[in-house]
């Protein structure tokens, strides 16, 4: 009975080493923020360049996209922008619809804050460079209709 129980707790100590390495991301970063919608996501992403979306924002309208930029929030302004963003390039900018009745909210990973819950997220992702899904629309522009297109249906943005 002994040796059976030593067996056990062998396996179970061999299995809890194994599932905390498993668990370990080589490449983890302590700043790297994942917000995750918990919607049933359905759509097949394109991942394109922000450059090809600009050029190309016809191709990808009413489509799932993957792209990275430059996230910027601040009093009328969130919007995903190429890596030299400028204010006045506001035109080559996407507006984020981050609005809850369009989407289920982003949920922080590690945390399980959400993403709008108190606005420290947006401010704190503001001018990084984030990965984001959702859909394009070319037929809305953003807040006062200053922008290209909109990325709404959000359901994944990683920092």
């Amino acid at each position: 009975m002994m040796n059976k129980n030593l067996s056990i707790n062998s396996l179970n100590a061999i299995l809890l080493i194994l599932i905390s390495i498993s668990s370990m991301d080589c490449k983890s970063n302590d700043n790297e923020l994942l917000f995750l919608s918990s919607q049933n996501d359905s759509c097949n992403y394109k991942v394109v360049t922000f450059n090809d979306l600009l050029k190309q924002n016809d191709l990808y309208n009413n489509k799932c996209i993957e792209v990275n930029g430059l996230f910027y929030n601040s009093m009328e302004e969130q919007s995903l922008n190429n890596l030299t963003h400028s204010k006045s390039g506001i035109k080559e900018s996407f507006w984020i619809d981050f609005e809850e009745k369009n989407n289920l909210p982003l949920i922080e990973v590690k945390s399980k804050k959400k993403l709008l819950g108190d606005g420290y997220f947006l401010q704190y992702l503001s001018g990084k460079p984030i990965t984001i899904k959702g859909k394009l629309n070319m037929l809305n522009h953003g807040h006062l209709g200053k922008y290209i297109g909109t990325i709404e249906n959000v359901t994944y943005i990683n920092l």
